[in-house]
């Protein structure tokens, strides 16, 4: 098991960003800048309250980036993510993210607490990522949490661009 410890800064009040995750047309505009086409995402509750996203994704074995991981993957890699979000408290959330790829032992669980100030907020991310394949599975786990970075990042451009656009 791999922890993962993460910040991504927004440049926008802590509602803003609590609607921009329970955005259907926001999260199918993300996995298409990942490269992902086959996407479907619910949203349960309101953004001024609880609420949670779910989103479904077919992933195509050739976006994951390690190539020498790529042989042990399907075709495809069935990915299901839940955002699960508290109910405000003030200018601050909590909340817990359970990512999972159907047909392959990966499991990424994550808590968060996003912090607003004004109209600029603070997520900050501790996760936990378990591989359970045999003989590679650590590798796979070192490999994932060096690109993590990357992925928060990527996130973080994108969000505040969208935050930035939107009134």
């Amino acid at each position: 098991m791999k922890a993962l410890h993460e910040t991504i800064d927004y440049h926008a009040s802590a509602l803003d960003v609590a609607r921009f995750y329970a955005s259907r047309k926001y999260a199918l505009e993300r996995a298409t800048k990942l490269g992902v086409r086959d996407t479907s995402v619910d949203v349960e509750g309101d953004p001024n309250a609880a609420f949670t996203t779910t989103i479904r994704a077919n992933v195509p074995r050739e976006r994951v980036d390690h190539h020498k991981f790529r042989r042990f993957l399907p075709e495809r890699l069935q990915v299901m993510i839940v955002h699960k979000w508290d109910a405000p408290d003030g200018d601050s959330r909590t909340g817990r993210l359970h990512a999972t790829l159907a047909s392959v032992p990966v499991d990424l669980s994550a808590s968060f607490t996003l912090m607003g100030e004004g109209e600029h907020s603070r997520m900050s991310i501790d996760a936990q990522l378990s591989v359970k394949i045999p003989l590679v599975g650590s590798a796979v786990e070192k490999a994932a949490a060096e690109r993590a970075g990357d992925v928060f990042r990527t996130e973080e451009s994108f969000a505040n661009d969208i935050l930035q656009r939107e009134p």
